[in-house]
């Protein structure tokens, strides 16, 4: 059995790394062209949240559909592992900006804090609304069917059909002599 969760949690944590890593680059960058204090890094940095997170996501989602070939409840299970990793992951958004929001000033005033979380929010929204589309069917691969799953037994049932629907026609026509 796959342990979902803890791949899940994994690539997310790779995710936080990532954001972190961006974050440090951006206020590099910020601070070079004189932006730091502003509210473009604050925004910056909700960008760079939920294009690693959607990256994280998207890599566990791709994963799962690669060794689960059907879409039942391994396929459940599995998605609802990647969705509360994701959820985990989305809680923990305001602690992995914070260092963003105090460059940016955006702590100080409730105004800007309000500004920022519904960033954050829209940001989720949107992840998440990604993960049900693909969970859905809409954007993941296909899954494969039965016959292609189990290739051997089709075709030992369509021999075995093939040699019973002979043997019901050689009782039902009369012997030629």
């Amino acid at each position: 059995m796959t342990d979902y969760t803890t791949r899940a949690n994994y690539l997310f944590e790779q995710s936080r790394r990532a954001i972190d890593v961006g974050c440090k680059t951006m206020h590099a960058d910020h601070a070079a062209s004189g932006q730091l204090s502003s509210g473009n890094t604050a925004t910056e940095a909700v960008v760079i949240f939920e294009r690693e997170t959607r990256s994280a996501s998207g890599n566990a989602a791709a994963e799962v559909a690669g060794t689960v070939l059907s879409r039942g409840r391994e396929w459940s299970r599995a998605m609802n592992s990647i969705r509360a990793s994701l959820d985990q992951h989305i809680a923990m958004a305001p602690d992995l900006l914070s260092p963003s929001m105090k460059l940016a000033r955006a702590d100080r005033s409730e105004g800007a804090s309000r500004a920022v979380e519904g960033l954050i929010n829209d940001a989720a929204e949107r992840l998440r609304a990604e993960l049900s589309a693909f969970e859905e069917g809409w954007t993941a691969p296909r899954p494969k069917l039965w016959t292609e799953r189990h290739p051997v037994i089709y075709a030992l049932a369509l021999l075995l059909a093939g040699s019973l629907i002979g043997t019901a026609f050689s009782y039902l026509l009369p012997a030629r002599r």
